[in-house]
């Protein structure tokens, strides 16, 4: 999907024991296959409306109607009615006003993770656990079903995700005797030497207001700045050391001339996408796809690998988007909804289609396992198989980030401070990021939160 939307389904809670190894997997792949049908079959048995009904879907993904016709032909007394509301934040003003009126709200929503916390606290989201999702979370990856789940309560079932890599361009590094950097201080000694040798262009760009890619690289680096204490009550800190360790890396790039700060996702970025004027992207797995359609003419000269890393020989990553299928709370069929959204990853042929088909990377051990999906070469990589790159970078996502309940805010403030500190190639960051915790900290209150600092 979307700068806003592309992150979501196209956008969290540490363990050693996430993905283990891709070896691992592959070697568990039946078994886990075989629980995950048989969980399915199983749940499908929960008691349903028998009378022909409508469940109204909002989805701004293009593959949205395909799985609901799936579902029609299994379910014959289902009719599911997609929508495209809008994309990101369109859709969730919409079903806020829906919401806050009673009337016109949907049965189910594609959401941002990021933006689950938020519609959970105002209790618009149904609780699937009343109807045993519970059963089944082992089949998914820990850190994304923690995304859709807090003490026991299931407010989604994860469809795609976002852990983040690093695609560069081979002809371009090996052009200019740059080896691929799998370090943070290697990266900016390339960045250096990359500008130094084609003034034009860049190693990367970083997109001074592109608040997901922020959170995705602060992820990484260990920061969690919301804490939930208590039903309302949170700790706020991002002016920590871990946030300005990132923020101030990347002033410093962008201060020096190192990378660019273009604004990312316009015709301009696009087209440096294509002309070479950016050599790497620093992004999650919803882009090796996405790069494919907006630079057609570089196929075959890029590559996929692990983010540069703050400590040698680490193998951490983040996650930027990935998102889920919810139900409303006032829906009048809460068990047919949950057995849609059950059936979106769960059912095998369902899983396949939005995994290989529409190239969303999978939530489950069982699709991301998959030889199908693994072995898969890419020609725009050189024959490469960017999906067993990526289910690898999976196994490095801790699973303790939270999102605020008032995501939206956070991120017009991030671009309204630490944003415009980037843009205006500020030195000095810390400035922005305490006014960005002052303002979402003086929001929080205001919206009835009880706030202690980080």
């Amino acid at each position: 999907m979307h700068k806003n939307s592309k992150h979501a389904l196209c956008p969290q809670r540490t363990t050693s024991g996430l993905l283990r190894t891709v070896v691992a997997g592959l070697a568990t792949t039946a078994l886990v296959g075989t629980a995950a049908t048989s969980v399915y079959a199983s749940t499908e048995r929960r008691a349903q409306t028998p009378a022909p009904i409508t469940l109204t879907y909002w989805s701004w993904d293009t593959f949205a109607p395909t799985l609901a016709k799936m579902y029609e032909k299994t379910h014959p007394n289902v009719t599911i009615n997609v929508v495209n509301a809008g994309q990101g934040l369109a859709e969730y003003t919409k079903l806020r006003t829906a919401a806050l009126a009673h009337k016109g709200v949907p049965d189910i929503i594609d959401m941002e993770f990021p933006e689950m916390r938020t519609f959970e606290t105002t209790n618009t989201l149904l609780d699937l656990s009343k109807y045993g999702v519970n059963s089944y979370a082992k089949q998914f990856i820990p850190w994304v079903w923690g995304q859709v789940s807090a003490s026991g309560d299931v407010y989604g079932i994860p469809l795609a995700t976002g852990q983040m890599g690093l695609l560069y361009r081979a002809d371009l590094l090996e052009k200019y005797g740059i080896a691929v950097p799998t370090t943070y201080a290697q990266f900016a000694t390339a960045a250096a030497k990359f500008h130094a040798a084609d003034p034009t262009g860049y190693l990367t760009d970083f997109g001074p207001t592109d608040y997901n890619a922020f959170m995705g690289l602060i992820w990484q680096a260990g920061a969690r700045p919301f804490k939930q204490t208590g039903k309302t009550s949170w700790t706020i800190n991002l002016t920590s050391a871990a946030i300005q360790k990132v923020a101030n890396y990347w002033a410093g790039l962008i201060a020096n001339g190192s990378v660019a700060a273009d604004a990312d996702y316009t015709t301009d970025w696009y087209q440096g996408m294509s002309s070479g004027k950016y050599a790497s992207w620093l992004v999650a797995a919803w882009g090796p796809y996405f790069l494919t359609s907006v630079a057609k003419n570089t196929s075959g000269r890029w590559r996929a690998g692990e983010l540069p890393q703050w400590t040698a020989g680490a193998h951490i990553s983040g996650n930027e988007g990935g998102g889920a299928t919810v139900g409303y709370a006032g829906t009048k069929y809460p068990a047919d909804v949950t057995s849609f959204l059950e059936f979106t990853v769960l059912n095998p042929q369902a899983a396949a289609y939005v995994a290989e088909d529409q190239f969303r990377f999978p939530v489950t051990y069982a699709e991301a396992n998959k030889p199908a999906f693994l072995n898969q070469k890419v020609p725009f990589y050189g024959g490469q198989q960017v999906n067993r790159v990526f289910a690898k970078i999976a196994g490095g996502v801790d699973t303790s980030f939270q999102w605020a309940p008032f995501n939206d805010y956070v991120a017009s403030e991030f671009s309204n401070t630490v944003g415009t500190a980037f843009a205006n190639k500020d030195t000095n960051i810390l400035p922005a990021l305490r006014a960005w915790q002052t303002a979402v900290v003086s929001y929080a209150k205001n919206q009835g939160f009880t706030v202690s600092a980080g």
